[in-house]
């Protein structure tokens, strides 16, 4: 048995003896990566898939799919035990207390790592591949549904396979040979995602107040939005920056959504790593993806974006010596 396999055996002993009472927590906006992770853990295990706030319009097509009906901001304490999934801070959980936990991730960064009775994190594309690998391991055949909720967490996660690596199409092509469900079935039902007339506006507002600041040959835009911030910086780097910040001000706070192209990612810049970094030095919560991250940090306002943009420009510098 795999050091892998190990642990993935610990992880299905302790679902089995908390008998029911468990709790799948993903983070805010949940995507559909964390949806899909906690729908298969549900399936074989029973329990409650749980948010520590909302869901991001794909999850919320996922959702209707799968026919999972998520608890908001739920009562952890009255769980035996939480399965955290697809998540690196407390932050991201709206800082809901965990009592008794385990972590399944595939983040760069391990904050919910000291105090968890387990953490497995490996640095797959997605935590749906985790789960793949798990199923393998426990000898689980895979179902259609599931299939389905480990394929739209792996290409969503990926940004639909621009930042897959080798490892990725493996994992693809082994759910697929299953036979079950064809990528373009999966493709067809994430593609039902309403496209929001606010989030387009948002966007735009972004690309009006748009700021660029030169790194060499790399252009970086930030800008600041009320709302859809994710959609905001993806829109930015659509348009043609190499990377891109976006400020959204919280009641107490800010938070700040990252962006990068996957040329720029190959080159050596990590936004996970860097708004990881950055949460460190400001007391706040962030981390990711190298081609896409997020911070949130309380106390602070948009003023922290221009550092952000500030320590990007200078990583940028420092790739084209």
């Amino acid at each position: 048995m795999t050091e892998r396999c190990a642990e993935y055996q610990r992880l299905k002993e302790l679902l089995k003896e908390a008998k029911g009472e468990l709790l799948y927590l993903c983070h805010k906006n949940a995507d559909a990566d964390a949806i899909g992770s906690a729908f298969v853990l549900r399936t074989l295990f029973g329990g409650d898939v749980g948010l520590a706030d909302n869901l991001n319009r794909v999850a919320k097509v996922m959702c209707a799919y799968l026919g999972i009906s998520p608890i908001e901001s739920p009562s952890t304490e009255d769980y035996e035990l939480v399965v955290v999934v697809d998540t690196s801070n407390t932050t991201q959980l709206n800082n809901l207390p965990l009592r008794r936990y385990c972590v399944v991730d595939h983040h760069v960064t391990y904050e919910l790592e000291e105090n968890a009775e387990l953490f497995i994190n490996e640095p797959e594309t997605s935590t749906s591949e985790i789960l793949l690998k798990m199923l393998r391991c426990w000898r689980i055949p895979l179902t259609r549904m599931v299939s389905i909720a480990l394929l739209a967490g792996i290409i969503t996660d990926t940004g639909h396979l621009r930042h897959a690596r080798s490892s990725t199409f493996l994992h693809i092509s082994e759910i697929l040979s299953e036979g079950l469900v064809s990528y373009g079935e999966v493709l067809d039902i994430i593609s039902t995602t309403p496209q929001d007339p606010s989030m387009r506006q948002a966007v735009l507002k972004a690309a009006q107040r748009m700021q660029l600041h030169r790194a060499g040959e790399f252009v970086v835009a930030s800008s600041k939005v009320s709302s859809f911030t994710d959609a905001a910086s993806a829109g930015l780097v659509g348009l043609g920056a190499d990377a891109a910040f976006v400020a959204t001000p919280l009641e107490e706070g800010v938070r700040i959504s990252a962006r990068a192209r996957r040329e720029v990612v190959s080159a050596g810049l990590n936004l996970g790593e860097l708004l990881s970094k950055m949460a460190r030095d400001v007391d706040g919560g962030g981390g990711g993806h190298p081609a896409a991250a997020g911070l949130e940090v309380r106390g602070k306002g948009v003023e922290l974006l221009e550092e952000c943009v500030k320590r990007a420009v200078e990583q940028l510098q420092r790739m084209r010596r």
